[in-house]
């Protein structure tokens, strides 16, 4: 249930950073590099919560693909975003590859 609700508040302030701007100063009176400032900010978001939990599970810091399933998943979620360039099949083939080398390695 924290976790939902963890996801819940990320996804209310990502949102009213995006609004902040347009509700201040207009959809149209925003200059283009807040606009594409703003489209980024998700990406960002999303970034800064994945990276540490795939590089530092448990608070130590690792690049050991082979004893490690969370990087070998996450960089088959990276190949897929490059291809695809969608959230849902990014998402689905990240936690796809992960639950399967979790249970090989059972």
């Amino acid at each position: 249930m924290k976790i939902l609700l963890l996801f819940l508040g990320l996804g209310a302030v990502t949102f009213l950073m995006r609004l902040s701007f347009i509700g201040l100063l207009g959809k149209r009176d925003l200059p283009e590099r807040f606009r594409t400032a703003l489209h980024f900010v998700p990406l960002a978001v999303f970034t800064a919560i994945i990276v540490p939990e795939v590089l530092m599970p448990g608070g130590q810091l690792t690049f050991a693909v082979s004893g490690e399933p969370r990087i070998t998943a996450a960089i088959a979620a990276v190949i897929v975003a490059a291809f695809t360039r969608r959230v849902l099949p990014t998402i689905a083939a990240g936690m796809g590859v992960l639950w399967l080398l979790r249970w090989l390695m059972m």
